[in-house]
């Protein structure tokens, strides 16, 4: 009961649509983005697969760092950064042409989105305050569940126009990290 209410209380359902739509996110960025590389921006298989594995980079070496940071200036700030940030980095990828501005551009996309993973997971177990693992459990069905849901309506979108696949995903991001606002810093 102690971990029903923990759960319903309005700054973890808060948490846990934050997680929800950016899993969303993430899904279909990289379910539609090696599509719309290929198909929309021309770039080969190989350099398809450098452009995904530059996105990756950015986020996994980035994220003992992100991590650090957020235990200095807070969770939330972070949380809201990195996902607003990533989300429109996401965007600007449909506006631009040149390998010279995609690919660092993918990179810092990666950064935010996915260095930031570490601190979201951090922030939900503050807020629920016990039984980790089981929180964990919860925040991995639910987050995984819907992400498939991303993937669904990013084919969806693709379908119409390969960029706007791109576009949802960055709206997704975009959303998550707006949810975090009204959170108290309590945990």
């Amino acid at each position: 009961r102690g971990f029903t209410r923990s759960i319903m209380q309005p700054g973890a359902l808060a948490i846990l649509l934050m997680i929800i739509l950016h899993n969303m996110s993430l899904i279909a960025f990289m379910s539609m983005a090696p599509l719309y590389f290929q198909e929309i921006r021309g770039f080969s298989s190989g350099l398809t697969g450098i452009a995904l594995s530059l996105f990756l980079i950015g986020g996994a070496i980035t994220s003992p760092f992100i991590g650090h940071i957020s235990d200095k200036i807070g969770r939330k700030n972070m949380t809201i950064w990195g996902l607003v940030g990533g989300g429109i980095c996401a965007w600007v990828l449909t506006l631009l042409s040149s390998y010279n501005t995609i690919f660092p551009v993918l990179i810092v996309s990666g950064l935010l989105m996915l260095s930031i993973r570490p601190v979201i997971m951090a922030m939900a177990l503050e807020k629920i305050g016990h039984r980790e693992s089981t929180a964990l459990g919860l925040i991995s069905s639910l987050g995984e569940g819907f992400a498939a849901l991303g993937a669904i309506l990013a084919g969806i979108f693709g379908d119409i126009d390969l960029s706007f696949s791109l576009i949802l995903a960055a709206l997704l991001s975009i959303l998550a990290g707006l949810v975090v606002i009204p959170i108290s810093h309590k945990s």
